[in-house]
């Protein structure tokens, strides 16, 4: 291991993760008394590459990370050489995208994978803390408490499946920041207009049918919201450059798209794909229904019946909470009916949408459970932004109640009867 990078990158990581943690709970009141768990869920982030590299991955041996690394330190050697145009000569959108950018960075810093993996992890600790930044300003009256806090930045399965050389790592901050970004209410800074083309751009490069989904759901959200033609057009054009990313990444699938439409072509997709794998999916009718059972992968599965070791169980603990708290939450919320106006829900929904026509096709259990953490942003949203907005609701209200109650009290003998005090009383 190259220590001189490998110290370097892991100071600038910790202070990247210890300076956004202090800047967000200073400039948010409602989260400062989580500064300290926010510190230590950040070590964890920190602390996690670790144990991945020195034990979990001896336990769960990383596949494909396996082949991004070779990939990655090929074109690092390509580039060492000189050879830009072989470097340059099989890029695309999807694995070849990421293997590239992965190239570039170790060309770049001469560091070994643990740094990835570090990278990785902090790219999902910070998408946390974006998400629910932007939560808390859809709802700025509402207390923040633990539960929320280690839902949106500790869930297990994202903890465990982007600290790794995988593109689960920057998918999942992308997703928060695009989502963020829809949610935004004040004008767009340089910074921020940086951040949402970075992001974008991350997501058409390494997965783009998930860029897609976003992108749609935003671009939706955003006719819906106002009829903001302007915005709409530029999404449309990001939309085009998706489309066209995953029809180069996976021209088969794209032909399929366009000649047999989505519901046969990711029947078909599931069909020949099965058989790939120790945990294959199955469904009650034989083959999945569109949409319908993309949706039940996203929010239930895996079933208790259907476990197919120690990831499976956790996998599906996990998931099962969140969907509870979604419907717990929103079962409980003063007006759920509401909540389908309100931007970060409807959003959500559209773009769980979305995704669960990819999610159809999808034949393989531990990959289902290992892509799903792409769409985390908007299932973590579900759960916790009805309760955010719940809170905010009633405090305005306590707030109206307190300020109709106290004034009438002050003016009820000018304005209920002027003069009325002033007169002297006459008993007759």
């Amino acid at each position: 291991m190259n220590l001189f990078p490998t110290v370097l990158i892991s100071a600038i990581v910790l202070v990247i993760l210890w300076a956004s943690t202090v800047s967000l709970c200073q400039r948010y009141q409602q989260c400062r008394q989580m500064l300290p768990f926010f510190l230590i869920i950040a070590l964890a982030w920190w602390s996690m590459p670790l144990a991945k590299i020195f034990w979990l991955d001896e336990i769960f041996p990383p596949a494909d990370a396996i082949g991004h690394e070779a990939m990655a330190r090929d074109t690092a050697s390509l580039l060492d050489h000189g050879n830009v145009s072989d470097a340059l000569a099989n890029v695309s959108p999807g694995n070849s995208g990421y293997r590239f950018a992965l190239g570039v960075f170790y060309f770049l810093t001469r560091s070994p994978e643990y740094c990835t993996y570090l990278l990785n992890g902090m790219l999902v600790f910070l998408g946390s803390l974006v998400l629910l930044q932007a939560l808390m300003s859809c709802a700025p009256l509402a207390r923040v408490s633990l539960w929320m806090v280690l839902l949106l930045t500790a869930t297990p399965s994202a903890l465990f499946w982007t600290t790794t050389n995988l593109k689960e790592g920057a998918m999942f901050w992308c997703g928060s920041v695009l989502l963020a970004t829809s949610l935004r209410r004040e004008n767009s800074t340089p910074k921020m207009i940086f951040l949402d083309g970075l992001a974008m751009m991350t997501g058409l490069a390494f997965r783009p049918h998930i860029a897609a989904g976003w992108i749609s759901a935003i671009g939706i959200h955003a006719f819906l919201r106002d009829r903001r033609f302007g915005r709409a057009l530029l999404l449309v054009l990001a939309l085009a450059g998706a489309t066209q990313s995953l029809q180069i990444a996976s021209p088969t699938l794209f032909e399929g798209l366009v000649s047999d439409g989505a519901t046969e072509t990711m029947d078909n997709f599931y069909t020949t794909r099965t058989n790939i794998g120790g945990s294959a999916i199955a469904y009650a009718g034989g083959s999945p229904t569109p949409i319908v059972s993309g949706l039940i992968l996203l929010l239930a599965r895996p079933l208790p019946t259907e476990l197919f070791g120690s990831l499976d169980l956790l996998a599906g603990i996990e998931i099962w909470i969140i969907s509870g708290i979604a419907l717990f939450s929103i079962l409980r919320h003063p007006n759920p009916l509401s909540l389908l106006k309100e931007p970060p829900i409807m959003v959500s929904l559209i773009a769980l949408v979305f995704f669960s026509i990819f999610f159809t096709g999808m034949y393989n259990m531990g990959l289902m459970v290992r892509q799903r953490v792409q769409i985390l942003p908007a299932l973590l949203t579900l759960a916790v932004y009805p309760t955010l907005s719940a809170r905010a609701f009633f405090r305005a209200l306590a707030d109206q109640r307190q300020r109709r109650g106290a004034q009438p009290r002050l003016n009820i003998s000018t304005e209920l009867a002027p003069g009325f005090l002033q007169k002297p009383l006459s008993h007759k």
